[in-house]
């Protein structure tokens, strides 16, 4: 509050990650060390998270730590994902004018009630970005909500038991794949890929 924050309306965390700054880097034939450059466009990076949310009248607060910029974005409950979408889509169109090319992969929390809302949000953005990294690769927009079934197997993942359950599993779907030369395996793992879409996961 000191810093003229409103801490009482309702805030998304996101945390953006410029995936290829070092290629860029690369690219230009400036006098000056790496580090000085990332530090410049960091603080572009930041201009315009605030110039974006500025055009949207929607309140922001933001840092960068190491590569990550973190932001809280003003949203509503019911409409969070259009007004993070358009946010988001102002931003990159300004960012690829400023840095063309640039790649910005970006995690994306849930909006919580209560005094721990800035920090739930932030763990929900940091978990989706790293989904979204080993799941999509470079340049992708994943929201919380969207990794339930990643974050459901990476708890299985540390049961033991859950895990001999699932070995055996995935053996009786591999061994019945090779008699039958058939593709369950890779079925399930489309079907994962597309989210438990099922008519997704058919096309």
């Amino acid at each position: 509050k000191s810093l003229g924050y409103v801490l009482d309306l309702p805030y998304v965390c996101l945390i953006g990650t410029p995936e290829n700054l070092k290629e860029l880097y690369l690219k230009t034939d400036l006098n000056t060390s790496f580090e000085l450059w990332k530090e410049s466009i960091m603080q572009h990076i930041q201009s315009e998270i605030f110039h974006a949310a500025n055009i949207g009248k929607q309140k922001v607060m933001t840092t960068n730590h190491g590569n990550d910029m973190i932001l809280f974005l003003e949203t509503a409950f019911l409409a969070k994902r259009e007004k993070v979408h358009s946010f988001l889509d102002r931003l990159n169109r300004r960012l690829n004018q400023l840095l063309p090319g640039v790649i910005m992969s970006w995690g994306i929390g849930r909006c919580h009630e209560g005094e721990r809302t800035f920090i739930e949000s932030y763990e929900d953005a940091q978990k989706a970005l790293k989904i979204g990294r080993r799941k999509v690769g470079m340049g992708c927009c994943i929201h919380f909500e969207d990794t339930r079934i990643e974050r459901a197997l990476l708890r299985m993942a540390k049961d033991q038991e859950m895990t001999e359950i699932v070995n055996q599993t995935i053996k009786a779907l591999i061994d019945y794949d090779q008699q039958k030369n058939s593709n369950l395996l890779e079925t399930v793992i489309v079907y994962i890929q597309n989210q438990g879409h099922t008519s997704q996961t058919a096309r």
